[in-house]
């Protein structure tokens, strides 16, 4: 009984390298079960997995609509200078 507990659990490491993986990729049942056990039992893990997910979230966002980039008129006379002397 031992030997298969020892095998289901997850180290901290593995557990943040698998919610990082979800990201890409599905994760096998094993993984997935493995790391929702792991979750059940770790703060510190939940807590990366909470933030990653609202990192991911607005990384997604911005990739998706970028914010207005806005130059100052003085560097705006600077590129323009610049690309009319080529």
């Amino acid at each position: 009984m031992n030997n298969a507990m020892h095998r289901l659990m997850l180290s901290c490491d593995t557990a943040t390298f698998f919610i990082t993986k979800k990201e890409y990729q599905k994760l096998s049942c094993k993984e997935n079960f493995q790391l929702k056990m792991h979750l059940m039992g770790c703060k510190f893990c939940r807590a990366f997995n909470e933030q990653n997910a609202i990192l991911s979230d607005k990384i997604h966002t911005i990739q998706h609509n970028p914010p207005p980039a806005e130059l100052s008129p003085e560097k705006k006379a600077e590129i323009e200078e610049v690309l009319g002397k080529q």
